[in-house]
């Protein structure tokens, strides 16, 4: 069945989400057949038409850390990329696999809080309900690279361990994450995100609100939210609203607290 794709594999062609592909299917718009030895739905690769690609962005401020992740994704096998709430971890990670040569599936684990959960939310990304050994069978199958979202809740569980174990038993296995703190596993490569620079963070600011900073009013914000991305951007929210002076008067905690984790 070369011809034949597995869920994750057609929408890597199409240029869609595992969902859409499902979504396609019901509205008859695909039509899927049952592999006669796993039981996986798969599709024609000839159904399938790729969307243009688009040109990979250029994170503001991260040049240099977007090249140190290539470089390290290029040559190391398991890469976390940590820092505080706010920094732009996620961004990075985004553009990271949008820029990856190797099939890419991407999983988000904020809400997952164990490793039983972790594995069906990578089941889920894959486009099917299996359990472990079905997902490890799939993740070895060919070289793939595994971005994980927010690990931070899980470093006190098995989640290092059930990575290591998924790496060793998949040789084509990449995996890139994200979390506050590093994993402390030993294959492991971090790459640690701080303030953005003056001049990018300054940008940011200028471009995100049309209130009037002056140049040290933008320099006390920015010192004052350590340059940090999603702390600036709530900040400059608040200014079309209080004024520059105003809103540095009343910095502080509560001010830019949000319910969106």
């Amino acid at each position: 069945m070369a011809d034949w794709l597995t869920i994750a594999e057609a929408a890597q062609v199409a240029g869609v989400s595992p969902g859409t592909l499902r979504r396609w299917d019901r509205s008859g718009r695909l039509s899927a057949v049952r592999h006669p030895v796993s039981g996986y739905r798969m599709y024609l690769r000839e159904q399938l038409v790729p969307t243009r690609p688009t040109p990979v962005p250029t994170l503001l401020g991260r040049d240099a850390e977007q090249r140190e992740l290539a470089d390290l994704v290029g040559t190391h096998r398991l890469v976390v990329i940590t820092g505080p709430p706010g920094i732009g971890k996620t961004s990075l990670l985004e553009v990271a696999l949008r820029a990856a040569t190797l099939p890419t599936i991407a999983v988000p684990c904020a809400r997952v809080l164990d490793t039983e959960g972790f594995v069906a939310a990578v089941a889920r990304a894959l486009g099917d309900g299996m359990g472990e050994a079905a997902v490890v069978e799939r993740l070895g199958a060919r070289p793939t690279l595994l971005g994980l979202d927010n690990l931070e809740q899980l470093l006190a569980t098995g989640l290092p361990r059930l990575l290591l174990d998924w790496l060793d038993r998949c040789p084509g296995l990449r995996v890139v994450a994200t979390s506050r703190e590093a994993l402390r596993v030993r294959p492991e490569r971090t790459l640690a995100l701080g303030p953005l620079p003056d001049e990018a963070a300054r940008a940011l600011v200028r471009d995100a609100t049309p209130a009037a900073f002056s140049d040290a009013q933008l320099g006390a914000l920015i010192e004052r939210l350590d340059g940090n991305p999603l702390a600036l951007r709530l900040a400059a929210s608040q200014a079309e609203l209080l004024g520059a002076e105003a809103l540095l008067d009343q910095l502080g905690p509560d001010l830019l607290t949000t319910d969106d984790r």
